[in-house]
């Protein structure tokens, strides 16, 4: 019964590259010189941890960037990008950990002065991918929304099928989590991951807050 239950709210089937369609054309990658936002800001920009990232951030001795309790989406937030209410729902988002911001902006604490990434190139699964994002229904990878600038040359070849691959790697992850949550709880725990979950009875969110929306 636990087992149905769990494939009643996934679909367990890892995805291969081969049976994903690329959308985005060749050498097309993000023109982070020309962005005059940043996807790295914001709550709405919240940063949701796999737990290889939580991994990764261990090993580093980062466990600082890691937040438990996850912050409210404030109702004016959630009407004008209401993917965030499917988002703060979801039995991943609750469970696991995310990335902590800091500052009135809500920055990612990861930042640094110069704006850029300290942890790069270990940052997290669905930093890596970004703006690279995979459709499981209609098994396609697109350009995400929230990325308004793009550039487009062969040299950046090699770039965007690293990104198509982080896509799709980031999506098969997603799958990995919900299965090792339901399966492998106590060994999470005997590996120092535990620490960063919240147990399905807990409450997941932070108190609410008063907090500007930004863009």
């Amino acid at each position: 019964m636990a087992e149905l239950r769990l494939r009643a709210q996934f679909d367990l089937e890892l995805l291969s590259p081969w049976e994903i369609a690329q959308k985005i054309p060749a050498g097309t990658i993000p023109d982070c010189e020309r962005c005059t936002n940043s996807c790295c800001v914001g709550l709405e920009n919240l940063v949701s941890l796999r737990l290889v990232d939580v991994a990764s951030l261990i090993d580093l001795g980062r466990t600082d960037l890691i937040q438990v309790k996850k912050p409210k989406f404030p109702p004016e937030m959630v009407e004008l990008r209401p993917h965030l209410a499917t988002l703060a729902e979801s039995t991943l988002f609750r469970a696991l950990p995310v990335m902590r911001q800091v500052g009135s902006r809500r920055a990612c604490a990861a930042l640094g002065p110069d704006r850029r990434c300290t942890i790069h190139p270990r940052w997290p699964t669905s930093c890596e991918r970004f703006p690279y994002s995979l459709s499981a229904v209609r098994r396609t990878v697109e350009w995400g929304q929230r990325c308004e600038f793009q550039q487009q040359a062969p040299e950046h070849r090699a770039r965007g099928e690293q990104l198509f691959r982080a896509a799709l790697s980031a999506y098969n992850e997603r799958i990995k989590d919900a299965v090792l949550l339901h399966h492998a709880l106590p060994e999470l725990h005997r590996l120092g991951l535990g620490a960063f979950l919240t147990a399905p009875d807990a409450d997941p969110f932070e108190p609410p807050a008063s907090l500007p929306i930004l863009g």
